[in-house]
């Protein structure tokens, strides 16, 4: 009896938990985020389903372009990778939408022309990233579709490192005028490596150039744009070719191995060199006279030839040395040979030099100029003497103070300055060289030695004295 009252109890409170446990685990399932278990990582790139207008299409005249792949996708700067051809002077509009690519071109559609969208690797699949490689779409708005493709590489001639992000188009116009004054007709982009593509060429001649287009107008504008160019011309052309594909049954074992034909274009190896225009304005700057043995003319760009100078108050035939400190003719100091010229305070001269006019084009120029000393051969001459009876007063208040038996100093000797480049550790095959203030008139070679120690002893040996270019 007493069993099935405390069994009775029992019953409402099992009833109790049960229902509080439900209570429970409706809530945790309603509140707790489920752990999503995928499958392997997605590295496949996006996969091409269909475009409007088809690809390859013939008399198309729609300027917009729908391309649809297999799944959600996205640009990676588009405006910078995507490369149109021909050129569009106005900036189409580039977007995705879900699976598919848009692209509506600003600039009317060119009779029988075809065109070329090469994409590099700005598709790229919406999650994991992965770009499909090289995609390119072309259609023609003719009869016919140019397929042709030229192929290369652009290194920077400085250093022969590939140069990234440089455009690189076709003329058909062989003039050279035509990089400067018209936009490219087919162009490719080089990637990282250097590598460049032109791809939808038709047959025909053409110059090649690549060009850093900080302007964007497809033409060499700028003088402070990189450039590089062939002096080659370009004729595209196609063979036959075959290659293997292997068929493998695993990882190790292969299955078949089968030859394909396929068709490859040339050139593939058109190699540019990248440089910098030197960009200048040759013009006459300043004449200067600092001291009265030499004069100084200053251009603001260096030119092939120096400039032709002619006397009117004295003879310029074999009248100066001339040197150029950097080995450009920019500047030039022309040391004066005659004592009886450089005593002169004023020198009357006609410089012909090369000038850059308003076409940019160097023609002669000739101007006169009358040089004046700073600093006169008579004042140059009566502060030598100051310094010289100044020293003299300080040598003879040391003479004052000689104490009995102590040697009296000799007169010191005034020797023309010099740099000497003579380093302990010198290359067999360098140099010693002695730079000197001024020109020398002569030298005496017997006061030079040169020894060579050899065992313990010092000997003389041969040595010649050479001047240098400048």
């Amino acid at each position: 009896m007493l069993e099935r009252k405390r069994h009775t109890k029992m019953k409402p409170l099992f009833r109790r938990l049960l229902g509080g446990v439900g209570i429970a685990a409706v809530l945790y399932s309603c509140a707790s985020v489920g752990r999503i278990e995928g499958g392997p990582y997605d590295e496949t790139p996006p996969r091409f389903i269909s475009g409007t207008p088809a690809p390859g299409a013939l008399h198309c005249n729609k300027n917009k372009l729908s391309i649809e792949f297999d799944e959600f996708i996205k640009l990676d700067k588009p405006n910078e990778k995507i490369v149109i051809s021909p050129p569009q002077v106005q900036q189409p509009e580039i977007k995705s939408n879900g699976k598919k690519v848009v692209i509506t071109l600003q600039d009317t559609l060119k009779a029988n022309t075809t065109y070329t969208f090469d994409f590099g690797d700005a598709i790229q699949d919406n999650n994991e990233g992965n770009p499909l490689e090289n995609f390119f779409y072309s259609f023609s708005t003719g009869d016919r579709l140019d397929s042709m493709a030229v192929a290369g590489t652009v290194l920077n001639a400085a250093n022969l490192e590939p140069v990234k992000g440089m455009l690189v188009g076709l003329h058909a116009n062989l003039a050279d005028s035509a990089f400067t004054k018209l936009p490219f007709e087919r162009v490719g982009r080089t990637d990282s490596r250097g590598r460049f593509s032109i791809r939808g060429v038709a047959p025909g001649k053409y110059r090649i150039y690549a060009l850093q287009d900080a302007d964007q107008n497809f033409a060499y504008s700028q003088p402070t744009e990189v450039i590089a160019f062939n002096d080659s011309i370009i004729i595209p052309s196609m063979e036959e070719r075959m290659r293997q594909d292997t068929a493998w049954i695993d990882s190790l074992t292969v299955d078949t191995i089968v030859e394909r034909q396929y068709t490859h274009y040339l050139p593939d190896d058109v190699l540019l060199r990248a440089f910098k225009e030197l960009s200048f304005s040759q013009r006459f700057l300043k004449a200067e006279r600092l001291t009265p043995e030499k004069f100084s003319l200053y251009f603001t760009a260096p030119a092939d030839t120096l400039p032709l100078l002619k006397g009117l108050n004295f003879n310029e035939e074999d009248a100066f040395v001339i040197e150029q400190p950097t080995g450009r003719n920019d500047t030039i100091h022309y040391w004066i040979k005659d004592s009886l010229l450089y005593k002169q305070d004023s020198l009357k001269m006609s410089i012909t030099y090369l000038y850059t006019d308003s076409l940019k084009q160097l023609v002669p120029r000739t101007d006169t100029l009358n040089v004046l000393a700073k600093l006169t051969y008579d004042k140059l001459q009566k502060q030598k003497q100051e310094v010289k009876e100044k020293a003299q007063k300080e040598r003879e208040k040391k003479k004052k103070k000689l104490k009995e038996g102590e040697v009296e100093e000799p007169e010191p000797t005034e020797f023309l300055a010099v740099d000497v480049y003579a380093p302990s550790a010198i290359d067999v095959y360098d140099y010693l060289t002695l730079s000197f203030t001024e020109p020398v008139a002569s030298i005496d070679t017997t006061a030079f030695h040169l020894k060579l120690k050899v065992d313990s002893l010092w000997q003389d040996i041969p040595f010649d004295f050479m001047r240098d270019s400048l």
